[in-house]
């Protein structure tokens, strides 16, 4: 879901029964999918269109349509034209709403490269144009000034690797003069305006790497908003695709329990441990030892670690005092 919407913009998973009664999703291709939504203050999903191509092998081939709806599910056969329409099929939907998942990356639904594409195709000209400067310039044509030569001259020169110039004579290649060092400034330029449109540092910088903990967050601001609004989109679409699973388990004698589910996301970033142990003992004392627990990223089962820690405190008295029998035998001394 998220690489087409990443690629398209929004993304589609339908949620359907099979033969044998279980629940499963596909992915839909965006670019054969219509979705429509109520015109009110909802704005909640109405229906969705999906058509393709009944045989990708025919010149002019035949399509299906497909229309979900909160109530019914229809199936349509077209010609090519997508003039006239015939229902070959009709069947309840058993979700009692829309069984297809709408996964927006952003409000405008435009896609994550959308913002950059002028710069990429930039970048790449000028790529393309050093290259092509390069075997121009390999492929330089030899300038003779001062003498005359013949063809038969010339593949002897290039064959003993020795040439004769009289005096006053010359001998150049002709090339472009090419400004090696404004090619790299716009090329830096252009790569670092990508970065900063789509939100992304460039994780190969060697400052990157060398940042301290404060200044890596701030790096990372930008990136860190953009995340955070897609794995809220994408929270909400898994959300429903859980609805729709419960939807089902309602009606087969199960548990509404769609809203009990937390969906997590982790980010694969750097993390400065030092700074955030830091932080958990400069807390030490003011707030519990649970939501101190909870801020140290490399600990997955708070509850567990807890218990771990009082067991090692007791047996770390158990080993250190002395047992009631030794009390006592000191006493009788």
């Amino acid at each position: 879901m998220l690489k087409n919407a990443l690629i398209f913009g929004k993304s589609f998973e339908l949620c359907y029964i099979d033969e044998e009664g279980q629940q499963r999703f596909r992915e839909l291709d965006p670019r054969e999918c219509i979705d429509i939504y109520y015109n009110d203050l909802s704005q909640d999903l109405a229906a969705v269109i999906r058509w393709y191509a009944a045989d990708n092998v025919s010149i002019s081939p035949a399509y299906y349509v497909e229309l979900y709806t909160q109530s019914a599910i229809f199936v349509y056969r077209s010609d090519s034209s997508l003039a006239s329409f015939q229902l070959i099929d009709e069947r309840p939907n058993f979700y009692q709403q829309v069984p297809i998942t709408v996964f927006k990356l952003n409000e405008e639904e435009i896609s994550i490269f959308d913002r950059i594409i002028t710069l990429q195709d930039a970048y790449n000209e000028l790529i393309s144009a050093s290259l092509d400067d390069y075997e121009a310039f390999a492929n330089a044509y030899l300038v003779l000034e001062g003498f005359d030569t013949d063809e038969e001259t010339v593949k002897m020169m290039k064959q003993n690797r020795v040439m004769v110039i009289p005096q006053g004579g010359s001998a150049s290649y002709l090339v472009k003069d090419v400004k090696t060092q404004q090619t790299q400034d716009l090329l830096g330029l252009i790569d670092e305006k990508i970065h900063t449109l789509s939100n992304c540092p460039d994780f190969s910088a060697d400052a990157f790497g060398t940042s301290s903990g404060i200044a890596m967050k701030m790096k990372l601001l930008g990136f860190e908003n953009a995340a955070s609004a897609i794995a809220k989109r994408m929270t909400m679409a898994l959300q429903r695709r859980i609805e729709l699973i419960c939807s089902i388990l309602n009606i087969t004698g199960g548990e509404e329990m769609w809203r009990d589910i937390q969906i997590i996301f982790t980010r694969n970033l750097p993390v400065d441990s030092s700074e955030i142990i830091n932080e958990v003992n400069g807390l030490r004392g003011l707030v519990s030892d649970k939501t101190l627990i909870s801020q140290i990223p490399f600990v997955t089962d708070i509850d567990a670690e807890m218990e771990a820690v009082a067991e090692q405190k007791e047996a770390n008295m158990e080993l250190y005092n002395f047992s009631k029998e030794d009390d006592d035998e000191d006493l009788d001394v």
